[in-house]
């Protein structure tokens, strides 16, 4: 079975790819500067295994970016209440000045109110549980206030 990507993941993963090869560095070397298997930093660079925050670092000083990549690190999982698919939609909204949508039948989530966020998350995943529902309401309102 192949490996499923991740696009935020391949996101993060060509960008520590490039920030090496613009170093000069092999996967292998840069895996021994960082003390990690070549196969996980190919993993990571492929989009299969997410990077974690102390890898991010890591990385960052072996490959002296000034933070970079713990930045992009921050970027891709500041959404992480929202699907991946979605996250760049959140990002693209935050930056717009004007945004026109068209509904016929339902509140677009900008404009919803609490209840009605909690309401629509709740009938659209029944078996979530209210951890779940409670994470996804604070996400879409945080969405309101950005």
């Amino acid at each position: 079975m192949a490996d499923r990507v991740n696009p935020h993941w391949l996101k993060l993963g060509s960008q520590i790819r490039l920030l090496r090869e613009a170093q000069g560095l092999s996967q292998a070397q840069l895996s021994q500067a960082l003390n990690i298997s070549q196969a996980m930093l190919s993993a990571v660079e492929r989009g299969i295994r997410n990077c974690k925050p102390d890898l991010a670092a890591q990385i960052d000083h072996v490959l002296n970016t000034g933070g970079k990549v713990r930045r992009l690190w921050e970027i891709n999982h500041t959404n992480s209440a929202f699907p991946h698919w979605f996250r760049d939609i959140v990002q693209l909204q935050r930056a717009a000045s004007e945004i026109w949508e068209f509904q016929i039948a339902l509140i677009p989530g900008l404009l919803q109110t609490k209840e009605y966020a909690r309401t629509r998350i709740q009938l659209s995943q029944p078996t979530a549980s209210v951890e779940e529902i409670d994470q996804k309401v604070r996400a879409r309102l945080d969405r309101q206030s950005t």
